[in-house]
């Protein structure tokens, strides 16, 4: 309607003029000659339209280009240790009343830190096989740890780890199933051969960034692994492979967590080193270790070029277990920050924050509790009983000691 009235109008004021300009040539025109003037002076309104229509094209795209040039976006992850469940636990969540189980305080008090970021990662080192519910040497929790994970904001499980197989293929499936009830994200292991090459890389995706996640585990107990399932094993043809199908796969950046290392060791083994060194080698750019239940150190390599930066963080530890030696009773979220800019994707930010495994007696009963030792210590450790102050104390000395000495370019939080 704008067009048509603008055109009409310009026809008119350019006739005008235009006529005003040849009067005196007018009078002798025929009728033809007249429809001609008009034709032309048509096409010349519609020539100008079409440039000005161009006009605001080109505008439209160098607007888009500056906007490219100019907009960063970002995608914030947080790593966590190992989701054990050991008996104490089990008979911890179990309300005899009512026949259920009930995980919510052991995440209630990291709950909003989880929350904050666009995705939260953690190793799920228990089968959900169902009954008979079981800690060590065969895990098998209750189908509500993952329910309260899932609630409690973490969006991503790994499943290849030394106790995938502890109760046969039910276990390996069952597990699956009930993730996949509950919309929670997972690889490592995989029902068959045909959901292994669907799912093994699974990219995880939000404002314009892509990342890929691989899992793999140094051993399955000497269990062996039930046809058809596959859980996916440290071994260097195998993983090199999978890199290169991922890098296939137009992600930003690629992160392996890996289950590695001997247990209850601070320093990581040769071994470990040379896995990182293969990993970091072939493309690789964010390792995440778990198995040793203890906290070892993490590094940032910038490797003279943000863009090509790498990070790793050993071992994150014991996010939440019944093991209360000292070194063993806590362990570390790892947060990173990716931005992307130009089509560049870098590791713009890293940090740690210690937690630690808390286990009051409430109401006759005791319960498990993930505390966020920054916070507490902030507070001067309030609602903790001296004992509990103590040991919190020392986790979060031991810990400080630690990776202040041995960390690269990442400080706590």
């Amino acid at each position: 309607m704008k067009k048509t009235l603008f055109k009409t109008i310009f026809i008119f004021i350019f006739s005008f003029f235009y006529i005003q300009s040849q009067e005196r040539n007018l009078k002798g025109l025929s009728k033809m000659r007249l429809k001609a003037i008009i034709n032309e002076i048509e096409n010349k309104s519609d020539s100008l339209l079409l440039k000005n229509s161009e006009f605001k094209s080109l505008n439209n795209e160098l607007k888009d280009s500056l906007e490219k040039l100019t907009k960063t976006d970002s995608l914030s992850l947080i790593f966590m240790g190992d989701i054990m469940g050991h008996d104490g636990q089990i008979k911890s969540a179990y309300d005899k009343k009512t026949n259920t189980y009930n995980y919510d305080p052991v995440f209630e008090e990291v709950r909003g830190l989880i929350s904050n970021f666009d995705f939260a990662i953690a190793n799920l080192e228990v089968t959900l096989a169902g009954p008979p519910f079981k800690g060590y040497p065969r895990f098998s929790s209750p189908k509500e740890l993952a329910v309260t994970c899932k609630n409690s904001g973490i969006d991503v499980l790994v499943t290849s780890n030394n106790h995938t197989c502890d109760r046969g293929k039910k276990g390996v499936i069952k597990t699956l199933d009930i993730l996949d009830s509950l919309n929670i994200k997972h690889t490592g292991s995989f029902r068959d051969s045909s959901e292994f090459k669907k799912n093994n890389l699974l990219v995880l995706e939000k404002n314009n960034i892509k990342v890929g996640l691989l899992n793999y585990t140094f051993s399955t107990n000497g269990m062996p692994i039930p046809y058809p399932t596959i859980v996916n094993k440290i071994d260097t043809i195998s993983m090199l492979e999978d890199i290169k199908k991922s890098k296939k796969q137009n992600i930003d950046k690629l992160i392996v967590f890996i289950h590695w290392g001997p247990e209850y060791q601070l320093t990581p083994s040769n071994n470990q080193k040379k896995i990182a060194n293969f990993l970091f080698k072939n493309g690789v750019d964010i390792i995440i270790g778990a198995h040793p239940h203890v906290l070892q150190k993490m590094e940032y390599r910038d490797n003279f070029d943000a863009e090509n930066g790498q990070l790793i963080a050993y071992s994150l530890g014991n996010y939440v277990s019944n093991q209360r030696k000292r070194y063993r009773d806590g362990g570390a979220m790892i947060e990173i920050l990716l931005t992307k800019n130009q089509e560049k994707t870098k590791i713009s930010d890293s940090g740690y924050h210690l937690t630690w495994v808390h286990k009051p007696i409430i109401n006759g009963k005791e319960v498990f509790k993930i505390l966020p030792c920054k916070e507490y210590e902030k507070n001067n450790f309030k609602g903790l009983d001296s004992k509990s102050k103590a040991a919190m104390k020392l986790f979060i000395n031991d810990s400080r000691k630690l990776l202040k000495k041995e960390n690269q370019n990442i400080q706590e939080k």
